[in-house]
């Protein structure tokens, strides 16, 4: 071998290790690299992992203490989990015997747990669903359900919802309801006009006895101002008086001068109150109205009357002071000749 070809096996046994120094020196950065980022994928890992534990505890914390009853079923109504508020609310235990919501709904209602369990798992969720189901121990209740469809890998899988018993407000709110019907009717049918207005003396609301002794119908009346309708003097601030005093909660009884639909001139004694909200704020105020226009003829008459016989007995007196006037100047002239006779007989 020639010294030209020793020369350049030497130059070709170089780059070799150079070039295998300089692989050697980037694995080495690589590895570095690695395992940096793989202890941070430990790391975070271990993150995760306690981050994991931690929500798990607390959605468990909160699964087992909501207060109203929350339930897991599967897509043919099988309880697979519920919490304490449900087993107190439906008397069932899903870890100690199988449960079936679907089973539990009342006979006349089953008919409609099918389209809102296929609303459910069409569009993910339903609200506001009330339905009466019966209890392991044979209680009717009425329940209102708020439920949302899991997914898993973007298929259905089972259902949550969250179940509250409205057995007591459903029955509170039919005794609401009848107790205004009740009160409605009464208020209709009363004998004296009720009125609402509000704290701009517009008409909310009045009973047939006020049509009637308005000769206005409802519709006729309502969002208009009363005191623009009814009051005859439109000077006379009464109404206006009337309502600063309701403002300050105050209640009371006023007369008021009126004309009717028909253009009839009547008089109304009206009894009014302040009507609050919720809160205590005087929104208006309700009034009680009477027909009096009969009794103020009567008094109108007897005050004619009196007016009457005090004329006469003004007459009657100033007659009788003159009678006796002269009835006593005779006796005055008898009495002087009774007088003048005695002396001249002594």
């Amino acid at each position: 071998m020639s010294q030209e070809e020793v020369e350049i096996l030497k130059r070709a046994l170089a780059r070799e290790r150079a070039s295998r120094k300089a692989a050697e020196e980037i694995l080495e950065a690589k590895s570095a690299e690695l395992y940096d980022l793989n202890q941070k994928l430990e790391a975070s890992h271990k993150e995760l992992i306690t981050l994991y534990s931690k929500t798990s505890s607390q959605l468990q914390g909160v699964f087992e203490n909501i207060v109203d009853a929350y339930v897991i079923i599967d897509l043919w109504g099988n309880v697979l989990k519920m919490n304490k508020a449900a087993i107190d609310l439906l008397g069932f235990n899903s870890n100690d015997e199988d449960v079936n919501l679907m089973k539990l709904v009342v006979p006349e209602e089953v008919y409609r747990i099918e389209p809102s369990f296929k609303s459910l798992l069409e569009n993910g969720s339903i609200t506001d669903f009330k339905v009466n189901i019966l209890t392991k121990n044979n209680e009717q209740k009425l329940v209102h359900i708020n439920a949302s469809t899991i997914y898993e890998d973007g298929k259905a899988v089972a259902a949550q919802g969250i179940v509250r018993d409205i057995t007591l407000e459903n029955k509170y709110q039919q005794a609401l309801v009848a107790e205004k019907q009740k009160y409605g009717n009464i208020i209709a049918n009363m004998n004296l006009g009720l009125v609402e207005v509000n704290n701009e003396d517009q008409i909310l609301m009045v009973n047939q006895s006020f049509e009637q002794i308005s000769g206005y119908d409802e519709d006729e009346l309502i969002g208009k101002t009363a005191g623009d309708i009814f009051q005859v003097d439109k000077e006379n601030n009464i109404i206006k008086q009337e309502n600063e005093k309701r403002l300050r909660g105050e209640s009371n009884s006023y007369e008021l001068k009126v004309k009717n639909k028909s253009g009839e001139i009547r008089y109304w004694l009206i009894s009014g109150a302040p009507n609050y909200d919720l809160k205590g704020n005087v929104i208006g105020s309700i009034g009680i109205h009477l027909d009096i226009t009969e009794l103020k003829s009567l008094e109108l008459q007897k005050e004619k009357l009196l007016q009457k016989l005090e004329k006469s007995n003004d007459e009657l007196q100033e007659y009788a002071h003159i009678v006796s006037h002269d009835l006593k100047s005779p006796l005055r002239s008898i009495d002087a000749l009774v007088s003048w006779l005695k002396e001249d007989n002594k």
